[in-house]
């Protein structure tokens, strides 16, 4: 039960980081990854894969192979979104 409703939640989140900031920000595809990851949990390996690839390769194209969010999608791993912005 608590993976349904991670998975609604995190849906929900992509939803509207999505309508807010568009399908090419690294929030709503943090959100995208994350949804991924619920999915996967839930064994609807379908759609969470199709999610994944989408994410990945947006990653990729917008922070580069490299970032960390790229990598821990690559590597199934749910990736975090941090508020905090780089200093000095």
């Amino acid at each position: 039960m608590q993976a349904e409703y991670a998975a609604e939640l995190s849906r929900d989140a992509l939803r509207r980081a999505q309508q807010a900031l568009g399908h090419e920000h690294p929030l709503p595809l943090t959100c995208q990854a994350a949804l991924a990851a619920d999915l996967h949990a839930l064994r609807q390996t379908v759609e969470a894969e199709e999610l994944e690839e989408k994410a990945l390769l947006a990653f990729t194209r917008t922070l580069g192979i490299q970032h960390p969010h790229t990598v821990s999608v690559r590597q199934r791993i749910r990736p975090y979104w941090d508020f905090e912005t780089p200093t000095g």
